[in-house]
């Protein structure tokens, strides 16, 4: 007590001081006492309540699904809420909201998210309408020169054929093995692969789109062969490739024809057996593995 009777006065009981929060990197000015003995005498580090109002938020995000922010955290705290959203929104940077340390963890939460959320596929993104439209529009856009492989000639090992090598030759199909063996061998011509950019047939596929079309073999400089089986040789769509090829060749000095497959005799499997133990043969891997199990089933 002081002379006149009155309390005396501890100047610390209401002292301010600025402390610099650990994760926004924002000052806040709080009670000396406060801090001391929450912090200084704790040797706490010192995070402001809108830091742990963000932290809370994040941590009870799962079980708050639904909800407005007025449920979650009541008028006042919501109307705070809405003006951060709605600044991002404007184009204030969350620098200028959160600070620069803040702003820096918000964006590397969302980086986060995003990878999660790009991973994903769209069936598991979006609602079935949705993911019906998208893989409609894809189609549309991949069609014709939207395509990355337009005007180039199919990857080894694509399709569903038998692929494999035949003496360092490649092939795509049993009959295209079938073709090599027992009538481009038997009859000694020469060939080469017509799979190449100059020997690129330009058609114009059903809804008049862009499409490249290439033959299986040029022989002896003079044929454009393909090879297709006996049941495919009417349907539409090798038709029109032929009309394109025969224009194609007429204008290029070659002759286009089309080989079915009764046109020469099929491998056997004992055939290919020989061809494999004589090291002629090779299939891609995923081939060996199909014939091998082929073979066994045979055998039962």
């Amino acid at each position: 007590m002081d002379s006149s009777g009155n309390k005396k006065f501890d100047k610390t009981s209401s002292q301010k001081i600025d402390v610099k929060c650990t994760k926004c990197g924002n000052i806040k000015n709080i009670s000396y006492i406060g801090h001391k003995c929450n912090r200084i005498n704790n040797k706490t580090e010192y995070i402001c309540h809108s830091c742990i109002g963000i932290s809370n938020c994040i941590k009870n995000a799962k079980f708050q699904k639904n909800k407005t922010y007025e449920e979650m955290y009541g008028k006042n705290i919501s109307k705070e809420l809405k003006y951060k959203v709605g600044s991002a929104r404007r184009g204030i940077s969350h620098e200028i909201i959160y600070g620069k340390k803040r702003a820096k963890q918000i964006k590397h939460a969302a980086s986060i998210r995003m990878q999660k959320f790009s991973s994903l596929p769209w069936k598991e993104k979006y609602n079935t309408i949705q993911y019906n439209k998208m893989k409609h529009d894809r189609s549309i856009r991949m069609r014709g020169k939207g395509n990355p492989m337009y005007g180039k000639p199919s990857p080894q090992g694509s399709g569903n054929g038998w692929s494999g090598w035949y003496k360092d030759w490649y092939f795509r199909s049993l009959k295209e093995l079938s073709f090599m063996v027992n009538y481009i061998e038997r009859y000694n011509h020469t060939w080469i692969s017509a799979e190449a950019s100059k020997y690129g047939i330009k058609y114009k596929y059903f809804g008049n789109i862009d499409r490249t079309y290439y033959a299986d073999f040029i022989l002896d400089n003079e044929i454009m062969a393909e090879i297709k089986p006996l049941k495919l040789r009417n349907t539409p769509l090798v038709l029109l490739k032929e009309e394109a090829a025969k224009l194609w060749c007429n204008k290029n000095n070659l002759k286009y024809i089309l080989f079915t497959d009764d046109m020469f005799d099929i491998l056997t499997y004992s055939e290919i057996d020989q061809l494999i133990y004589d090291k002629k043969l090779k299939w891609l891997d995923r081939y060996a593995d199909k014939y091998n199990k082929l073979k066994k089933e045979k055998n039962h």
